[in-house]
């Protein structure tokens, strides 16, 4: 893979970003992550019946290379930390509609709780098993990696966070036999040194929630959390959508 990118202005592709679906449980310290099941239900079938088809972040990163332009009405559905909810419950939901999303995940928490999350009267959201990892990819669903332990990178040293970067992909590559190829950065907080990490890593593509974007080593997602209801949804999916990609190095 090379960092060369074509420069010059590409039609965006909306990417949407999740985290769980589901009530959230007492004590739990950030109750905005999750999005009802009925809301998120409702998000989903609306984007069906306006015609809008999932696609991979490889095939996100193509149309971004300028290599195989995506279908008018693609868009990306994603999940950091890879709550167990994205089994549970979007899994069906997105299934019903011929949708599929990409979760990612972090390498050394696999099957454990989100400690991050865990505050004295909550112990942390539980996170996917191996084996339900496993069935999500067999049904469609593409899997990218979230760092080693949910760390903030902006607060690591140039070492640490390229050691967060490049250990999550191997390690998440031995146990799922799989190839690795995106990064979604905790927080969605990144330094341009990070973006160009995160290419060198050897990934195709790299997303955050911020702006500015950093070429394909950077790419904002729009944050779909518990508070956005209807209205905020619709603004927020034609934000998502609006404008051109700048397809600039890294």
């Amino acid at each position: 893979m090379t960092d060369e990118l074509i420069k010059g202005s590409i039609r965006r592709v909306p990417v949407l970003l999740y985290h769980k679906i589901g009530q959230p449980p007492a004590g739990v310290q950030n109750p905005r992550s999750w999005v009802r099941p009925e809301r998120f239900e409702w998000q989903m079938r609306l984007l069906a019946g306006w015609g809008y088809q999932t696609i991979t972040p490889e095939a996100l990163a193509a149309h971004y290379r300028g290599e195989k332009e995506a279908a008018p009405h693609s868009i990306l559905i994603t999940f950091d930390d890879g709550s167990r909810s994205c089994h549970s419950i979007a899994r069906p939901v997105l299934k019903s509609l011929g949708f599929t999303a990409t979760v990612f995940l972090v390498s050394e928490q696999l099957g454990g709780r989100a400690g991050w999350d865990r505050n004295e009267a909550h112990a942390g959201d539980d996170l996917l098993t191996l084996k339900e990892i496993q069935e999500l990819i067999r049904s469609g669903w593409s899997a990218g990696a979230h760092s080693m332990t949910h760390a903030r990178l902006t607060g690591l040293s140039r070492e640490e966070s390229e050691r967060e970067i490049r250990e999550s992909k191997l390690r998440l590559e031995a146990a799922l036999s799989i190839p690795i190829r995106s990064f979604a950065y905790p927080y969605g907080a990144f330094a341009p040194e990070h973006a160009q990490i995160v290419r060198l890593a050897g990934y195709e593509i790299g997303f955050t929630t911020h702006y500015p974007e950093r070429g394909l080593g950077a790419v904002s997602r729009e944050n779909i959390h518990g508070e956005v209801q209807a209205l905020r949804f619709l603004w927020r999916f034609q934000r998502a959508k609006r404008g051109e990609f700048k397809n600039v190095e890294a």
